[in-house]
């Protein structure tokens, strides 16, 4: 009981990690983006759309709500917080509460962005609409590698650790890669383990297993011994 109760906690402590790094290459593959991204200005620039361009200055408050499924967009924001966008199709960007583009394709460069308060709503998924050649790791685990048709979802994609967000979609090619809070395959959601981290987990749960039994093992051989005594007592008792 006592090794399954420190496993339960342990895998809650794993729970608490929030966003995994992913890959998700397809070829010849519908893949589209959903949700929305906000962060912090920290170096001002521009955001072109068909109608004009919007200025941006430090501590400016940017929202981008994204619907971008035409199979052509690029999304980069670097570890760094610089991003680079490109032919991104957008319900509406909002700069400090206020709508300045609606439905529209975006692009934007210059413009350096505080990663470590931004938040993501956005989905990079695939539809099972498609064949084609897939590759996608997740959480450093290897999901699929091959010819596939399989409906995937990433969800709270955004740049992480190490890891920038890069997503360039095209016709013919297809690649995203980051961080996401979770991950779905046909509706199921990716469990949250590493390979490494389910040997790390099950090593653990038994070398408490085996200190639990060398102690229960200790107690035996202590009353085992004190019994042994009580009757070598009474035996010279009766000599």
């Amino acid at each position: 009981m006592l090794a399954i109760l420190s496993v339960a906690g342990l895998g809650l402590a794993a729970h608490s990690v929030e966003y995994k790094q992913f890959v998700l290459n397809t070829v010849s593959r519908d893949m589209g983006l959903a949700g929305s991204l906000s962060f912090t200005v920290l170096n001002g620039g521009s955001i072109e759309y068909s109608g004009g361009s919007v200025s941006v200055a430090p501590g400016d408050f940017i929202e981008i709500v994204i619907s971008d499924t035409d199979l052509e967009a690029r999304l980069w924001i670097g570890v760094d917080g610089w991003i680079d966008i490109e032919d991104l199709d957008v319900v509406e960007v909002r700069v400090n509460g206020i709508t300045v583009v609606a439905g529209d394709e975006i692009e934007a460069d210059s413009i350096r962005v505080d990663v470590d308060g931004m938040t993501s709503s956005l989905e990079v998924f695939v539809t099972s609409s498609t064949n084609g050649w897939t590759l996608f790791t997740f959480n450093g685990t290897s999901l699929i590698n091959g010819n596939d048709n399989s409906d995937i979802l990433l969800s709270g994609a955004r740049p992480g650790p190490g890891s920038a967000l890069n997503i360039n979609i095209e016709p013919s090619s297809q690649y995203a890669s980051g961080t996401a809070s979770t991950a779905y395959v046909n509706g199921t959601e990716v469990p949250e383990f590493s390979p490494i981290g389910l040997v790390a987990l099950a090593l653990a749960g038994l070398l408490i297993l085996v200190k639990g039994l060398r102690a229960g093992y200790g107690r035996s051989a202590g009353l085992g011994a004190q019994s042994l005594r009580v009757r070598l007592r009474g035996l010279a008792g009766v000599g």
